[in-house]
Parts: C-alpha cells; structure tokens; sequence
C-alpha cells in the first residue's frame, strides 16, 4: 500500500477560497519506445472534512485520474486514500498532500481529467487540463517535459512510490514556492546525445525570466561528460531574492557532439507574507473578480465567444446550458483554473484585439478568421514569408514558429482570390491540412508539391 505523504507548504494568502481545493499538473517522459505520462495532483488537507472515529480524526477521500482523447476515455486510474489526524491542530491549510498517477501512452493531445470525492460528505471536485504529448522517439536531442518538486533526494529504491531514476522526486503541482518552501526543485531528462566523438561535454544553461520573459535571474551553467545518449538534470535554485509574482524556469541544453539545442520552460509562482503582488501595468488586468465582476453581460457573452479555441469538451458543454446571468461566474472559474495572476487572460485578450485589427473585414472579424485563430492559440509567429506565386495563382504566406514542436509552420493561401487568406497546411499535430489543395500543389508543380512555394 502506498504510504500517505504530507508536506507543508506555503499557501497563496487570499486565493485559498478561490481556487479549488487541490492542483493537477503533468509531465511526459520517454519510456523505452514509448511515452510515460505523469499527472501530479496537490490536495489542500484542511479543505478535506475529517470525522471523529474512535480517538482519531479521520478523512477519507477517492482520487481518479482519467485519460481523454475524442471524447473516449483511454485509461484511468483511481485511489481511495484515508488520511488521520489526533486533533484538529494537527491539519491546518500549509500541509499538502502530493499524489501521482503513471500511464504509458502515445504522442498527441489529450485531456486529463482529475476528481476528488471527498467520501464523508460525498462530495466531488473536478479539474481538467488539455496536454500535448511530444514524440521522444526520433533520433534527434529532446527534452522531457518539466517537473517541478518540493524534495529531490537519491534513494535506493528504484520502484518506490514518486520515484525516477533512483531519485525520490515529490512533485509540486502548485509550483508555488515562498517562505516556508524557499527552495524549488526541478527534474528533467535529456535525450539522444550525440555519442560519436569522445571527450565532448554537454553544456545546461538555466535562467529565470518574470512574466514579462525578462531574465531576472542566471542560474550557473553546467557542463557535463557527454557519456551516455540520456541524462538526467535534477537540481534546486532559492527563491530568496525573488519577489511575490509569476516566472518561468527557462532550460537551454546543448549537445557538445552536434552543437544542436533545445530548451524547455515551465511557469512557477513566488508568494511572500508581507509582500502584494506587483504585476506589471501592460500585462495585467489587475484583480481577476474585480475585472470580471465589472464586465456588461454582453461583454462577458463576448469574452466566452473569444474563449472557443481553447475551451474543453466539458467546458463547452456548460456554456451552451448557459443563461445570460451565468456568464461572470463561468468566466471566473475558467480563469482561475488557468491562472492565478489574470496574466494569461490579458494575453489571450490583447492578441485578440491584435487579430480584430489587423484581420478584420467587413464581413468578418479577425478573431474568426484563419490567421487571427492562430495567432490567438500560439501568438506572434517567429517568422512571416508572404508570397505571391504564378504558379499556385495567388498570395501566400507562411507562419513559422521554431519554439513549438521543433519547429512548425502554418501556410495561408487566397484560395477565392479575394485577399482572404485562409489555413490550408500546416505541420503542427493536429492542424488542419487541405489534402485537395495540397494535392494541386503537387499537380501544377509536377511533384514539387510544398517546395513550388519555397516551404521545405
């Protein structure tokens, strides 16, 4: 039997109520020829209800973790739990309980769902997060997806409960760290380093950047022997001198054989008792309730029309039961489950504000339009080639993104000859590809296909 863990950790003063009583998070690791999967799950302790039973307080509570694609459920994994206490003063809102659910499963997109049933008072809470699962399998320098941890340390045991690679590694699902918990831990894993020339070294260069991605912070960059083709990179770095707000762990690996790169980043929060929270003024609404709470009710209805792009499954089913009355409060809780600090709404807004004049035609606006809804789902493109070609017979241009999947592109072509470019290619997983265009490509360029528009 897996043996409960409990870990005190700092709580984010004044959005306790707010947010739900427990964090998912996730990461991807390769697994021989295939993909291991990882949800970590943080619940709150005190939100659980413990019932006197003979000299013990006592809750008990199921969790369930679930595995979506296409609306079918592929796996699922499901734990009762109990958890006891002498007295009251023994559970308080600090300590946190870390679980962990492992599946194997393929490169794609998935939806994971995680509940909580509370089985005292038979009540259920829900969360779901939409993941993306990158192919580890092609010969070329990768990187696991980041974990961040409140304890790292070398065990023996190589099959133990939170265990990888004979490390113990305790996930922190809230990635929130501060006074009490002033050390982050994070574990990472590098694959297919180039082993064809001797005496190379690998080379980890770490950097903290704000919420602006403004670098904020170097951490020593590391060398190591390049002897084995994967590796493990599990250290910790202080969040002393970091102030309350949102950063990312930014991880740049460079293989000493090929020079290749790669880098990974995951979002953390800092809370310091004492200090508020002074977000930047271009890239905040301020306070989410407030924001949201003064939005018109067309205005709200407007907001949740923008939000179609990323909405789950779940999530659409309860807009379209929606009344008039009832669009803040969903807008509220879709942002909390997303996002402490409203950066992320800001974001997801001004790029719609961004498409809606730069795409907007007196028929459409531009949030509905092929370009805007890329922009808005993966932001500004790294690099824009327009083009306009005899031979496919009309304008063109091409999205390029280095940072997404390797390297992906997205191809806009006047199919009507209106000046209305729409998406008819793309290497992104997933994408929409227009096999009859496609297929004309390679007929007018006799086999050239792609290449006739200089897309390699």
């Amino acid at each position: 039997m897996k043996k409960l863990i409990i870990i005190i950790v700092l709580t984010w003063a004044g959005a306790l109520n707010a947010i739900p009583s427990f964090n998912i998070d996730y990461a991807a690791f390769r697994a021989g020829e295939g993909t291991f999967l990882q949800v970590y799950t943080m619940i709150q302790r005190n939100s659980l209800d413990f019932k006197q039973t003979d000299d013990m307080l006592t809750a008990k509570y199921s969790l369930t973790v679930e595995i979506i694609r296409d609306d079918s459920s592929l796996a699922s994994w499901t734990y009762d739990r109990t958890s006891k206490a002498a007295s009251a003063d023994e559970i308080s809102p600090t300590q946190k309980i870390p679980e962990e659910a492992s599946f194997r499963i393929r490169p794609g997109e998935y939806t994971i769902e995680v509940s909580v049933t509370d089985e005292n008072i038979s009540e259920t809470r829900r969360r779901e997060m939409e993941v993306v699962i990158q192919d580890f399998t092609e010969d070329k320098l990768a990187v696991s997806d980041l974990e961040f941890a409140t304890k790292i340390e070398h065990t023996g045991d190589a099959s133990g409960p939170f265990t990888k690679r004979q490390l113990l590694v305790i996930p922190n699902a809230d990635r929130i760290f501060g006074e009490d918990l002033i050390t982050a831990y994070y574990y990472l894993e590098i694959y297919n380093l180039c082993l064809d020339s001797l005496g190379k070294e690998y080379t980890v260069i770490r950097s903290i950047l704000d919420q602006n991605r403004k670098c904020v912070k170097t951490l020593p960059d590391k060398t190591r022997p390049q002897n084995a083709s994967s590796v493990v990179e599990a250290d910790l770095f202080s969040c002393a001198t970091l102030s309350t707000g949102s950063y990312y762990l930014n991880i740049a690996v460079i293989d000493g054989c090929t020079g290749e790169r790669i880098e990974v980043e995951k979002p953390f929060w800092v809370f310091k008792q004492g200090e508020e929270l002074k977000p930047e003024p271009v890239l905040t609404y301020g306070v989410l309730e407030e924001k949201i709470e003064n939005l018109s009710e067309e205005k709200a209805k407007q907001e949740i029309e923008y939000l179609c792009f990323i909405t789950s499954r779940s999530e659409n089913k309860v807009i379209k039961k929606l009344e008039l009355s009832g669009y803040k409060n969903f807008l509220l809780n879709f942002w909390r489950n997303r996002d402490m600090t409203g950066e992320m709404r800001f974001k997801y807004l001004t790029r719609v504000d961004v498409v809606n004049e730069r795409y907007s035609t007196p028929m459409r606006k531009g949030w509905k339009s092929d370009r805007g809804r890329v922009l808005i789902v993966y932001g500004e493109p790294d690099m824009v080639e327009r083009k306009n070609f005899e031979l496919s017979g009309g304008d063109s241009e091409v999205w390029y993104y280095d940072q997404i999947e390797g390297g992906i592109i997205f191809v806009f072509y006047d199919l009507k000859g209106i000046g209305d470019l729409q998406q008819v290619y793309s290497t992104k997983r997933g994408e929409f590809i227009d096999a009859g265009w496609v297929k004309e490509m390679e007929e007018r360029s006799q086999g050239l296909g792609l290449k006739s528009l200089g897309i390699h």
